[in-house]
């Protein structure tokens, strides 16, 4: 978004407010997380997190550029519907050692942990990649005053269009996601009982 800002809005200034404004919103979206997952089930959160996301940062495409007010709420939309996934992802890598467990009897914290960890270091380094290739591939000169028109459309897309494509397909991969609030709560009573039936041999 700084280069949204320093070259297609033209105020470079407001950056620290949006970003400001965006953080604050951020944190109330992850505090907020766990009671409204409770009501809503941590599947269907997750994904209207993404959905919600991926929409506010299409609208970027649609707001005149020097609509800061307009730009800075969606902003804060975004965060806040973003951060309201943040605690989700780390609680759903339990949920899905869980399902292992269920389903094969052995479980497998370590590598469910390491595994997302490792997708989620992937995902930053490939991101940055991406935006950086795409900002290349419209012309953008880092070291210029002044982008030319297409190189400006270019970070507009990255902005907007781009990254709400990848929240929209963060939020239909979901669809394929098995563990819904109904799964989890069956998983947790079923080895709940199994290992009820263990304890007497463990103490043995």
């Amino acid at each position: 978004m700084l280069p949204y800002f320093r070259f297609v809005a033209g105020n470079v200034d407001i950056f620290s407010w949006f970003n400001g404004f965006g953080l604050i919103a951020l944190l109330i979206g992850v505090a907020m997380s766990t009671a409204v997952s409770v009501r809503v089930g941590k599947r269907q959160l997750f994904a209207a997190s993404m959905a919600l996301s991926g929409g506010f940062c299409l609208a970027l495409l649609f707001i005149p550029p020097h609509a800061t007010v307009v730009i800075i709420a969606t902003e804060i939309l975004r965060q806040f519907s973003f951060g309201l996934s943040g605690p989700i992802l780390w609680a759903m890598m339990g949920d899905v050692a869980d399902y292992g467990e269920w389903k094969t009897g052995r479980r497998a914290s370590g590598t469910v942990t390491s595994a997302v960890v490792f997708a989620l270091w992937a995902g930053l380094a490939l991101g940055g990649a991406i935006a950086g290739g795409l900002f290349a591939f419209y012309g953008f000169v880092s070291e210029a005053p002044v982008q030319s028109a297409h190189a400006q459309q270019g970070i507009l897309l990255t902005a907007s269009v781009y990254a709400g494509l990848a929240f929209l397909a963060a939020a239909l991969c979901l669809i394929f996601y098995p563990i819904t609030r109904e799964v989890s709560q069956k998983i947790a009573d079923e080895l709940s009982e199994r290992r009820k039936k263990f304890a007497p041999n463990a103490a043995s």
